[in-house]
């Protein structure tokens, strides 16, 4: 019971929201690039507030993937607009769905360089590795917790009870990724060796324009600047590091972490990603040009209390309606 992969497309992985605890030990945390859009989807098939984080989800970056269901099935989609079919019908996201067996779920393409989140209705009966279903495919885990899916995979899903409760389930427009309100404009504060650098690196961050390039990763973001001048900054021992956080290399050329990412580093920390904007590392990808913006402590807490306070409402809205 569960899903058959018909078409897995270029990356299609499990995720959960990561192994935080793992990393003092060296694992990558891993984890949903959207956490919010990752909890919306698991709330609109009726998970609990306890299994909220732990649920497993399909996270897709990609279109030509095809999904079969082997039993019926409450699904959604959460994320990126795209054209998706349940046997050539066209569905929309944020809408559960209820599959029968042998239907299949066309995701034909993805806004621009996207992210969906595919919840199931149901336990997904999967091994976990460091408290976490996420899958890293940099790292030497087994199975489906160290790739991506391969045509042929079967995720075993237990079935569970449906109402149609579930189908009056409303998104508000704010919980919607839309590619129109999407801002390309990282907000950042300063990291541990910005002070070790020259003063107009501070200044260079905000003014340039950064174009992600194509060797990149989920362990990272490569950055291509437009900055002529080479900036020198002093080598530093192997330091701890984490998502969100911007390494500036010899080349001019800094890296964007992401959830991926390694425990430590060597290059310079010059500056870091506020958690409020990190949902957006899911909506960019190569040749995207991106741009930062100098936040402050404060403001970087405000906006992410804020933010969390504003899915929480959402959350008890949708969960006594």
């Amino acid at each position: 019971m569960g899903l058959i992969v018909i078409k897995p497309g270029w990356q299609t992985l499990i995720m959960d929201l990561g192994r935080e605890d793992a990393r003092p030990w060296g694992v990558p945390k891993s984890g949903a690039l959207d956490p919010h859009q990752y909890q919306w989807a698991n709330i609109l098939v009726g998970e609990t507030a306890e299994r909220i984080g732990r649920t497993p989800v399909l996270e897709i970056r990609s279109g030509n993937v095809i999904l079969e269901f082997d039993e019926d099935h409450l699904f959604v989609m959460t994320g990126s607009p795209g054209e998706y079919e349940l046997d050539g019908k066209r569905i929309n996201t944020y809408s559960p769905s209820l599959a029968k067996k042998g239907q299949r779920l066309h995701i034909r393409n993805l806004y621009r360089n996207g992210t969906i989140y595919l919840a199931v209705n149901g336990n997904w009966e999967l091994p976990s590795y460091w408290g976490s279903y996420s899958s890293d495919i940099l790292s030497p885990l087994p199975g489906l917790g160290g790739r991506a899916l391969l045509q042929h995979d079967r995720i075993s899903i237990s079935s569970s009870s449906i109402t149609f409760d579930y189908f009056k389930r409303l998104t508000p427009n704010h919980m919607k990724r839309e590619p129109e309100q999407f801002d390309p404009v990282f907000r950042i504060i300063g990291g541990p060796e910005l002070n070790l650098s020259e003063e107009r690196l501070k200044k260079i961050l905000e003014d340039s324009d950064f174009t992600i390039l194509r060797n990149s990763n989920r362990m990272g973001y490569r950055l291509q600047s437009s900055i002529s001048k080479k900036i020198r900054l002093p080598e530093i021992i192997s330091s701890i590091v984490t998502p969100g956080m911007i390494q500036w290399t010899p080349g001019n050329q800094p890296i964007l972490l992401l959830p991926n990412c390694q425990t430590t580093g060597g290059y310079p920390r010059v500056a870091k990603v506020i958690e409020a904007d990190l949902w957006k590392l899911a909506y960019t990808g190569p040749g995207d040009s991106i741009r930062f913006l100098w936040s402050t402590p404060d403001e970087a807490r405000y906006l992410m209390e804020y933010q969390q306070g504003q899915f929480e409402i959402a959350w008890r809205n949708i969960s006594s309606s």
